[in-house]
């Protein structure tokens, strides 16, 4: 069956539509009078036309170019080739500056919790092991697990920021600033 590339939005592409539907009925191998086959071929053709005619009346919605969306708006004001790479410098500072006032006490936190870890569990339990497993234990293994951990609440806020920065799409937008930048020419919007 042959595809044809058919536009609801624009409304092109019906007449090669109608076209290839035509021949294909056309060159069917059932044995069909001349006269029979181009009654069918008619019909078909304004069957066809009026169902593609209904169906886009109930289904295309054009929307108004007069209206500017929110992001065209935004998109005005952090693609500008003038405010466009502050905005993107004040968003990624404003960004790190969230993820420090709100990561930095969960760290104390976390810090806090693996010291008392430390203190009621690790140390009863190693109390009676000699110094050297008790420094590889406690010192090495447990207090590099401890370190780590108690970097878990900046890692998991600077990847939720991230994701929300990502998410929004202002990140390709940032490309699109940068990459004029950085090539050294102006694109046009």
């Amino acid at each position: 069956m042959p595809v044809v590339l058919v536009s609801a939005k624009y409304g092109s592409g019906y007449a090669i539509a109608i076209r290839k539907i035509t021949q294909e009925l056309a060159e069917a191998r059932v044995p069909i009078a001349p006269t029979e086959l181009k009654r069918q071929i008619e019909a078909h053709r304004s069957i066809s036309e009026l169902q593609i005619r209904e169906i886009l009346e109930d289904t295309v919605e054009m929307p108004s170019r007069l209206l500017k969306t929110v992001t065209e708006r935004l998109d005005a004001v952090l693609l500008h080739p003038v405010i466009g790479l502050p905005l993107f410098f004040l968003s990624i500072y404003l960004m790190f500056e969230f993820v420090w006032l709100v990561g930095l006490p969960l760290q104390d936190v976390a810090d806090a919790i693996t010291g008392w870890l430390q203190e009621v569990v690790i140390a009863p339990v190693t109390v009676n092991l000699s110094e050297f497993w008790r420094g590889f234990l406690v010192d090495g293994i447990y207090g590099g697990l401890a370190t780590v951990a108690s970097f878990i609440p900046l890692v998991i806020t600077f990847f939720f920021m991230m994701a929300i920065v990502e998410d929004s799409g202002y990140f390709s937008r940032a490309a699109y600033i940068m990459d004029s930048l950085l090539t050294g020419r102006r694109k046009s919007l």
